[in-house]
Order: C-alpha cells, then sequence, then structure tokens
C-alpha cells in the first residue's frame, strides 16, 4: 500500500521520460518539480513513505520511471484511438470540428531553465535545424477564443512567432540564468533513440493563419519573452 501511494503521488508530477540522472537524485540538484516530492521537507518523507536507504530510494524511483514509460506509451495509444474516434464521429454525425496543432510546449514549470540549473540540459550542435515552440498560456488563450469563434473543419498551427534551434535557446538559458553553457554533446552519442530521432528533424511553423482568424497577439511571441517571464517569476 506505501508503494501505491507513493507511485500515485509521484505520477502526478512526472517529468520527461529521459530526464532522469543520478545527478538529479541528490536532494541539493532536485528541480522544484521533484523536491515537492523527494526534497528533505517534500510530501514523500513528510508523510514518512521514503525508503530507508539512498540506494533502495533511486532503485525505486528508477522502478517509478519505468511505470511511468509504459503509461505515457499506453496513453500515446488512447490519443491514437481517441483521434480516430473523432474522426468517425465527425464524418458521420456532421460535429462542428477545429483540428489545433501545437509545437513544442513549455510551461513555467517544464522548461529549459529547469534543466539548466538542475543540472540535466545538454547542448546540441547541428546546423540548419529548427523547431518552433509555444508556451502553455497561450495555448490556453487560444483555445478560450475558440470557443467562442468556430470554423468547421479548419486546422490551426499554435506556434510562437519565432522557430529557433535547441542550441540557441539553450544559450540564452544559460545567458539570463548567470550560468555556464551546457555541456555540448553530439548527434550520435545521444543514447535514447526517440530524441536522436527528434534532432534529427526540422520544422518552421507559421502561426500567421491563427493570429488572424482569432485576432490574437501572443503573450510570449518568441522564446525569449517566455524564458525572460519565467526567470523573473520563479528564479
Amino acid at each position: 500500500m506505501k508503494l501505491l501511494y507513493i507511485f500515485i503521488i509521484s505520477f502526478s508530477f512526472a517529468k520527461g521520460l529521459n530526464s532522469y540522472t543520478l545527478q538529479d537524485s541528490l536532494p541539493v540538484n532536485m528541480p522544484l518539480s521533484k523536491k515537492i516530492l523527494w526534497g528533505e521537507k517534500g510530501i514523500v518523507r513528510k508523510l514518512n513513505l521514503a525508503p530507508q536507504s539512498r540506494s533502495e530510494e533511486l532503485q525505486l524511483r528508477s522502478k517509478m520511471l519505468q511505470l511511468h514509460q509504459k503509461l505515457g506509451l499506453l496513453n500515446l495509444g488512447l490519443m491514437g484511438y481517441q483521434m480516430y474516434l473523432g474522426s468517425e464521429m465527425y464524418e458521420k454525425n456532421n460535429i462542428p470540428l477545429q483540428i489545433f496543432r501545437l509545437s513544442g510546449i513549455y510551461s513555467n514549470i517544464y522548461n529549459v531553465l529547469e534543466r539548466i540549473r538542475s543540472g540535466n540540459a545538454s547542448l546540441i550542435r547541428k546546423e540548419n535545424q529548427f523547431f518552433s515552440r509555444i508556451h502553455v498560456e497561450d495555448i490556453a488563450n487560444l483555445l478560450f477564443l475558440s470557443l467562442n469563434k468556430l470554423k468547421k473543419g479548419e486546422i490551426f498551427n499554435i506556434s510562437d512567432d519565432k522557430p529557433a534551434s535547441s542550441e540557441e535557446v539553450m544559450k540564452y538559458g544559460a545567458k539570463i540564468l548567470n550560468l555556464p553553457e551546457p555541456k555540448e554533446i553530439k548527434l550520435e552519442d545521444i543514447q535514447s533513440e526517440m530524441l536522436k530521432a527528434f534532432y534529427r528533424d526540422s520544422k518552421k511553423v507559421s502561426n500567421k493563419k491563427v493570429k488572424e482568424f482569432f485576432n490574437y497577439d501572443f503573450k510570449f511571441p518568441t522564446y525569449v519573452e517566455g524564458l525572460n517571464y519565467i526567470n523573473k517569476i520563479i528564479y
């Protein structure tokens, strides 16, 4: 029962699948999202649910990470099935539908600043590689506007104004935190096949249509405004 409680609590605060490191396991280096659970004054310790030794705790957290990965794959499958059901309902019942395609999402909690501060960031240099990003607040604002403005069958890209390389964003994050740039690793040295496939791709997404249709000005038009805001209110 004690193990079940830890799994349930931890799942609510789960991070990305590839963010776990030994350094991250030490209380002094934990990001805020993990300190809430595993810090010296975290929920798990206050409720006396943590194992007695550090090695047992790391084993438990490793098992929890594996569980999170399996749940993530299950969730991905359910999302695909939900998409299939939605398309069937749309075609058969003539349901008014708008589709929003999201770029790389970041928030005040999950972002490059947190990864840099916790020591989990790496600098991956690849020429002519760009990705679009979007802050979760701009997503929420646009979806709220869409409740009162509908154009059936339309597809909108929700993305900020400035596609940028991972290297550019990471360097800017280190600059505003006044911290050294993360250690550079080569693309071929990335162990995760999923992450390696991500860096093989490059996309610049236009947001012109969504801005014009909803007459919307982004709160965070580029990663610069987004990271400056996060740095100001959190760090």
